[in-house]
Order: C-alpha cells, then structure tokens, then sequence
C-alpha cells in the first residue's frame, strides 16, 4: 500500500500522534545530545518549551521508579527519547481531536 494512500486515510488524531511521536523523538534526540556533548547551562533555554518542562518532568518521575527498582542508568539514556516524546504524541492526538471537531461542524 502507498505510503500518502495510508496517510490519507488516517482519522486527524491519529495523524496528530504521528506527527508528535516524530517531532518528539527528534526533540528529544536533540536534547539529549545537548545535554550529553554540551554544558548544561546552554541546554536551560531549550527545557522553557512547555511540552519540554512536561517532558522533564515526566521524565524526572520515571527515572526516580527505575531507581527504586534498580535499573542502571544505561538503560534510562536509551529511553530518554522516547519518553521525551510521549507528550508530543498527546499534544499531537489533541491537536487532531480539534482539527476533526472543527471539520466536522463546517
């Protein structure tokens, strides 16, 4: 099947999640090679985004649960982009549930 056939045929919320998935897992690539290769003080700007503050905060909470449970921290930086993105992927399915809401009452 063709990819744009598929995409066209994707409710607006679903889109919406896709599109948060990818902006996320990139922001949070991103992030974490600012964090990683850089001083912290020139990453503070980017956390002031406020799906990124959700973000770390998230992110803040989980990485507290894997310690409790003793996971290393090796495998808390393998998950630093995905969960960085699980905010982008809400925002985008709620960006989609307005855009169908409002398409839907024209």
């Amino acid at each position: 099947m063709d990819i744009k056939k598929l995409w066209e045929k994707l409710n607006y919320w679903k889109k919406g999640g896709i599109i948060g998935l990818i902006l996320g897992l990139l922001i949070g690539t991103l992030f974490y090679i600012c964090g990683k290769y850089t001083s912290q003080e020139g990453c503070f700007l980017f956390t002031l985004f406020p799906p990124n503050l959700i973000s770390m905060m998230f992110m803040s909470y989980f990485f507290l649960f894997l310690k409790k449970l003793g996971i290393s921290d090796k495998f808390f930086q393998i998950l630093i982009p995905f969960l960085f993105s699980i905010p982008y992927i809400i925002f985008g399915i709620l960006i989609g549930l307005c855009i169908s809401l409002i398409k839907k009452r024209k």
